[in-house]
């Protein structure tokens, strides 16, 4: 009799569980027709037709991410004649410009994107339904097993407080061996488990393998993605604090992140420090401006008659400029070169700001000096 009571429960049991995989499949696939109905009254829908579609028809975040990613895989079709162009290191890079026409609203113009643009437009569709979303770039491996040199995109979004995966670029259909594009609509990469989609897509930063033991990228290589022997990670607390960051400071992280897990990498080493360059010569950059500033009001008006508001004006412009020589001075005292070309570069640039340092010294006596020799007014 318990015996009878146990096989109930567990028939039971796993009939709700059949159901509600039934009900999931189906509530997609409504979402799907309408997807479908509106895209065939309205083939060439511009941006704001297509967000205005998803917001009044579905209310929950996965509802909307889910008619995006339909809408995406439905309406663009995979652009080969630019595929070898394609040099995703060259968008995060420290440009950091997205190609013209990989840009979300180019995409629906013309119809046509790669990874890039696939990615760009779905995180540019999700912001307008106030679903944060990334575009992140990784590596990927074919079904034979081997791993293409040329990096792909993919989406990472947040849906209901959980942070979840999708490639639309792998969903809408595939290139074929004689390099023609086969349009075929797929839904195994929406929202997959990260254990399944780490299989075949393997990010730079390991933060965006939503794992708790991320693996490494020799596990991806060797198929070895079963259990990970790296420490526990909390990639919920990283995402976090990457959100808060401005775009510049996501960039920064993003190349420090690559650099971290494959230190040989020279494009990464290299990336790293053209950022690291271009934020202290930012800060030193500015300090000239002012210094043009300063030079401009001595020419003008302190070297004929000065008064105390235009010694108190150089002393704000010098002020300036040496906040500027300090910030660029903190800067790289943070840093390091992590390739050989840039190490006597830095050094020049310490170099400088310690001769600007005596030369904003040496105004400033300067001004102290010229204020002294002006009448004091009774």
């Amino acid at each position: 009799m318990r015996l009878l009571f146990f096989i109930v429960l567990f028939l039971l049991g796993f009939s709700s569980q059949f159901i509600a995989q039934v009900t999931r499949v189906d509530h997609y696939n409504i979402i799907d027709n309408k997807v479908f109905t509106f895209s065939k009254q309205k083939p060439d829908a511009p941006f704001d037709t297509v967000t205005s579609f998803v917001n009044t028809n579905f209310q929950s975040q996965e509802d909307r991410a889910r008619a995006y990613y339909t809408w995406i895989a439905l309406n663009i079709s995979y652009d080969v004649e630019h595929m070898k162009e394609l040099d995703l290191m060259q968008l995060f890079s420290v440009s950091g410009e997205t190609s013209a026409n990989q840009k979300g609203l180019a995409v629906i113009k013309n119809k046509k994107a790669v990874c890039e643009g696939y990615s760009n437009l779905m995180v540019d569709l999700c912001t307008a339904s106030s679903i944060p979303c990334f575009m992140v770039c990784g590596n990927t491996k074919t079904p034979s097993g081997d791993i293409p040199q040329i990096l792909h995109a993919w989406n990472v979004l947040r849906i209901d407080s959980a942070w979840v995966m999708l490639d639309i670029t792998w969903s809408s259909g595939y290139v074929d061996h004689s390099g023609k594009y086969v349009k075929r609509f797929s839904n195994l990469y929406f929202l997959p488990k990260p254990k399944k989609f780490i299989k075949d897509h393997f990010p730079l930063d390991p933060m965006w393998q939503l794992l708790k033991n991320p693996f490494t990228k020799k596990d991806f290589e060797n198929d070895s993605l079963i259990v990970s022997h790296e420490p526990l990670f909390n990639y919920l607390d990283s995402i976090k604090v990457y959100r808060g960051q401005s775009v510049k400071q996501r960039q920064y992280l993003d190349f420090l992140h690559y650099y971290k897990v494959d230190p040989d990498n020279k494009k990464y080493a290299k990336n790293l420090d053209i950022f690291n360059n271009n934020l202290v010569a930012d800060e030193l950059n500015k300090g000239v401006a002012y210094q043009s500033d300063f030079m401009e009001l001595n020419k003008n008006k302190l070297v004929k008659k000065p008064t105390i508001m235009d010694c108190n004006r150089a002393k704000e412009v010098l002020d300036s400029i040496s906040a500027c020589n300090n910030r660029a001075e903190a800067i790289l005292s943070k840093i390091q070169a992590r390739t050989l070309e840039y190490k006597p570069i830095f050094a020049s640039m310490q170099f400088n700001i310690i001769a600007n340092k005596n030369i904003i010294k040496t105004n400033y006596e300067y001004l102290v000096r010229l204020s002294k020799t002006i009448p004091k007014k009774k």
